[in-house]
């Protein structure tokens, strides 16, 4: 399985896939900001659960519970500004990943991170 964004006029939604990709080939020889990791630190095995989370009408956020760990799984990205001010974005292009969901509640989010439907 692959989770992805998607644009939905104006904001972003996560997307999943039913098969992962192989984007091994599509990077080899790139350059640039971007890097690819093994991510060891989240869980692995078969998903117990998944609750989701709609934002005004889109997917937003999900939760995968995996062999009894949760993972957040939210639309958003992270951009920095000068005076190293971090600002943290919700339904934005890029998968944010927490492997521990309740630190997502600690960040000041833009625009902030409300109730959300249960999906």
């Amino acid at each position: 399985m692959t989770i992805d964004t998607y644009q939905d006029d104006i904001t972003w939604g996560l997307w999943r896939r039913r098969a992962a990709s192989d984007y091994s080939a599509d990077w080899a020889g790139m350059t640039g900001i971007y890097r690819m990791r093994t991510l060891s630190e989240l869980p692995t095995g078969e998903v117990d659960g998944v609750s989701t989370f709609l934002d005004e009408g889109v997917l937003a956020e999900v939760v995968l519970h995996i062999q009894g760990q949760s993972l957040l799984l939210m639309a958003g990205e992270l951009y920095e500004y000068p005076q190293e001010r971090l600002v943290f974005k919700r339904c934005d292009e890029s998968v944010l990943v927490f492997t521990e969901p309740s630190a997502a509640e600690s960040v000041d989010w833009v625009p902030e991170r409300r109730e959300l439907a249960q999906g």
